[in-house]
């Protein structure tokens, strides 16, 4: 999950996909899937820019792997909004969904 307060509900909300600034071509493509997958699921994506599917940032998980590597956000846990959404039946389903669509389809490609 992802957090922008320092205590108290927030406004920010949706879900986001992280990559480090050495990632490969791999984790690009994974994370352009994941992406894409919450596009075709009609769910609310924050991204850097218009034109770019994930943020890059210096993350250790991320950068000192030998495998595709990405780091998602599953929406914000203090956004009133999100959370509910999150706790629901239907939430907890999309996120699996979100993480099970995009990992098939990304193994599909190679």
């Amino acid at each position: 999950m992802n957090a922008a307060q320092n205590g108290g509900w927030g406004n920010a909300t949706g879900w986001s996909v992280f990559i480090s600034p050495n990632a490969s071509t791999k984790s690009k493509n994974l994370a352009g899937f994941l992406h894409d997958t919450t596009q075709k699921m009609n769910l609310k994506t924050r991204k850097p820019l218009p034109t770019q599917k994930y943020w890059v940032s210096n993350l250790y998980i991320c950068k000192n792997t030998n495998c595709p590597c990405v780091l998602t956000e599953n929406f914000f846990m203090d956004s009133k909004k999100d959370a509910e959404y999150l706790m629901s039946e239907q939430g907890k389903q999309d996120v699996v969904d979100i993480h099970v669509n995009a990992i098939k389809d990304y193994i599909d490609s190679i």
